[in-house]
């Protein structure tokens, strides 16, 4: 009996293991796509803020 615990217990942990690698994933996943995001918003910004400091200078 004692075995078979162990055995159904293993399995268990090997379950939550992989549910909690495939979360991780997910988490770089949407991380990655931010960081893609910050990036590519970044230039747009400051040009817009180079933009706004031409027209106060004119």
């Amino acid at each position: 009996m004692v075995i078979k615990d162990f055995e159904y217990n293993s399995f268990e942990i090997a379950q939550e293991n992989r549910s909690l690698k495939y979360q991780l994933e997910l988490k770089d996943d949407e991380n990655e796509i931010a960081n893609n995001i910050a990036r590519k918003v970044k230039p747009k910004e400051e040009i817009s803020d180079k933009t706004k400091r031409k027209k106060v200078l004119n």
